[in-house]
């Protein structure tokens, strides 16, 4: 009996035991639950997985509370009219042009910022999501869709534009005749639209979706040359003439052959010119012929006799012009052409005339050679000042050491070896310089001090005597 109520109570405290393990796994279960439940609201209410959260934009539209597809439907609404918004209207005087961003192939990225802003509260962990949340207390979150276009249907619309509206300047232009006389045609002014300017306009009012007008006002554009340009510098600024009138035919002829090649010439700016290699050799052949030059400090006949005076000539012209000189030569003896240390000898051994234009404009040459003077004439834009050669002796009457005696084989002057007859006098030798004076072109006033080229010194000339072959015999007396 004992036994029975031992076992009886042992099975009593088994059947509690279990009861109360139940009990707490049930109470347990239900925990779990209701924390699930209560995650699971707290996840629904903070995310708000439906809808986009308050706060947010897509191209200045708020989506807050709006479903995705509302949302994609309604910022799309708006940008097909930002895309197919109304012209833009430019205009130029009585012409007009129209221009839409449709025009130009426009588009906006509209599904990418839209993902964008779905995303914000709707991705990563809880804590992130809380945070996005609590970010938007007070604040927004914008997502502005950039709006892309055809750059170059851009240019090409707006050189349509140029097209119609730019106009090329006139440029003057110059005929040059012989003489010294020109054909000035007439410039005129062009008008240019600044484009870069227009495309700045342009593309500030596409980006913005403003549709304005614009007035375009294009620029006069002045020609590069004008006929005011060309007249300014086609004046007479140096002039030399020499007088050919105790030339002979031959020495004339020479002279006119050089000078020719000279005749309508223009010499840019920076240009280097060599009379020699304009000339050319003096030869039978070249068209040049014989007649009396300088041979150290006598005088003989040679092929081109003359050509000097030719390089003298415009030598003197180029002074006045103010064309820069790089070479120039004296000759041996004073020439009668012109005054000493004003002169520039020319040969083919090496004696040359050289000059170059260092002034901004080209200058123009121009010769004319006849019977009566060997004259040069240049053209071009007058120099600051006007310039004058001067020739200063500095010592003159130099005499010479000695007599040049030429053999009489006819017996005409002088028959006998003690007989002489004077055929011509010698000429005496000086020093001299050149120097450049300037003046006020329009008070004719001297500028400054005379700028001194160069200082020269010329032989003198000995007398050339006729003298016999024969010798005298003692004649026999009677």
């Amino acid at each position: 009996m004992i036994a029975f109520r031992q076992g009886c109570r042992a099975a009593a405290r088994r059947k509690t035991r279990a009861a109360r393990k139940f009990w707490g796994l049930a109470r347990m279960a239900l925990a779990v639950a209701v924390l699930a439940a209560v995650i699971v609201f707290a996840l629904r209410w903070t995310s708000k997985p439906g809808v986009f959260l308050d706060g947010v934009y897509v191209n200045g539209v708020p989506l807050g509370g709006l479903s995705y597809a509302d949302g994609c439907e309604k910022v799309s609404s708006l940008a097909d009219q930002r895309l197919n918004a109304d012209a833009i209207r430019v205009y130029c005087g009585e012409k007009s042009w129209t221009l839409t961003p449709s025009m130009l192939g426009a588009s906006m990225d509209v599904e990418a910022q839209l993902v964008r802003a779905w995303n914000f509260g709707h991705t990563g962990n809880f804590s992130q999501k809380r945070a996005q949340r609590d970010y938007l207390k007070g604040r927004t979150v914008a997502f502005n869709s950039a709006l892309t276009y055809d750059e170059a249907r851009l240019d090409q619309f707006i050189a349509g534009i140029k097209g119609e509206i730019d106009v090329p300047p006139t440029e003057a232009t110059i005929a040059l005749g012989n003489g010294g006389r020109f054909t000035i045609t007439d410039s005129a002014d062009g008008l240019a639209l600044d484009g870069n300017a227009l495309k700045e306009a342009l593309a500030q009012v596409i980006v913005e979706g403003s549709a304005p007008e614009i007035r375009l006002v294009p620029q006069p554009v002045k020609p590069t040359v004008s006929s005011d340009d060309l007249k300014n510098g086609t004046q007479l600024i140096g002039t030399c003439t020499t007088s050919t009138k105790s030339s002979t035919k031959n020495r004339t002829t020479n002279i006119y052959r050089a000078l020719k090649p000279f005749n309508g010439f223009v010499l840019q700016p920076g240009e280097t010119l060599s009379f020699n290699q304009v000339v050319g050799k003096r030869t039978v052949e070249n068209g040049f012929k014989p007649a009396p030059e300088f041979a150290g400090t006598s005088v003989q006949e040679g092929i081109g006799g003359g050509v000097c005076q030719a390089s003298t000539t415009l030598y003197n012209a180029l002074l006045k012009a103010g064309i820069t000189v790089e070479t120039r030569c004296q000759h041996t003896m004073t020439v009668s052409y012109i005054r000493p240390s004003l002169d520039a000898t020319v040969s083919g051994s090496g004696k040359d005339l050289v000059f170059t234009n260092n002034r901004d404009c080209p200058v123009y040459i121009f010769t004319t050679v006849d019977s009566e003077k060997a004259r040069v004439d240049i053209y071009g834009k007058r120099p600051e000042y006007k310039i004058q050669p001067t020739s200063e002796i500095l010592q003159k009457n130099i005499p010479p050491t000695s007599i040049r005696k030429k053999k009489d084989t006819s017996g005409k002057h002088a028959y006998y070896t003690d007989e002489t007859e004077l055929e011509s006098e010698g000429k005496t030798g000086l020093r001299s310089r050149a120097l450049l004076y300037y003046y006020d072109w329009d008070t004719k006033e001297q500028v400054g001090e005379p700028e001194e080229l160069h200082v020269d010194y010329y032989f003198p000339s000995p007398p050339v005597y006729w003298v016999g072959i024969h010798e005298r015999t003692e004649e026999p007396l009677p």
